[in-house]
């Protein structure tokens, strides 16, 4: 769930962020942090934000070799 802020709302700023994170094997979120701005540090903030309140993913399955994940998502932020 991302979080627009009322603020950004107001002065009608939109924009993507692209979020960079990895996925440990036990399926804990770290390194989070902001690849690309989106040129607003508020909706920057509410996309590393969103990424943070996650929370936890499920165990990598035992066939899976990998020790983590690295990922890269584009989160918009988009007035209607």
């Amino acid at each position: 769930n991302k979080f627009y802020p009322k603020r950004a709302r107001r002065m009608k700023r939109e924009g993507e962020v692209l979020v960079e994170f990895v996925i440990d094997k036990d399926g804990v979120l770290s390194s989070i942090r902001v690849d690309k701005t989106s040129g607003v540090s508020m909706l920057d903030e509410a996309a590393a934000d969103a990424v943070r309140n996650l929370g936890r993913f499920k165990p990598f399955p035992s066939e899976i070799k990998r020790q983590q994940w690295q990922m890269r998502i584009p989160i918009n932020f988009a007035l209607m």
